[in-house]
């Protein structure tokens, strides 16, 4: 990892500047940093950030996370679908016990 020290000095405007950066700016009032970033710079800043998302969750906060994530990408299924991927993963007893247990 490589980490570097900068310079910043506040405008009036609440805008920054960095001393020593090509092109990055910033702004004060959202606290937004743009820079150009190269498509791996950008997948590593992605996965870096999904972990510290995730590490900074609780069970409880995680779990639901999982669940309203597997529901979401299950809302448009159509019965046909949902079925056959339950049988899938689960096999037909399963799939059963879960339309037995329906009201």
């Amino acid at each position: 990892m490589v980490r570097m020290c900068i310079k910043l000095k506040i405008s009036s405007v609440g805008m920054y500047s960095i001393e020593g950066c090509q092109s990055p700016s910033f702004l004060l009032s959202n606290c937004i940093i743009t820079m150009s970033l190269t498509n791996e710079q950008l997948d590593q800043l992605k996965r870096e950030y999904a972990t510290l998302m995730m590490d900074a969750m609780d069970y409880k906060s995680m779990e639901q996370f999982v669940f309203d994530t597997i529901y979401d990408n299950l809302e448009m299924a159509r019965e046909d679908e949902l079925k056959e991927d339950i049988k899938d993963l689960c096999g037909d007893d399963v799939l059963t016990d879960l339309l037995n247990n329906l009201s």
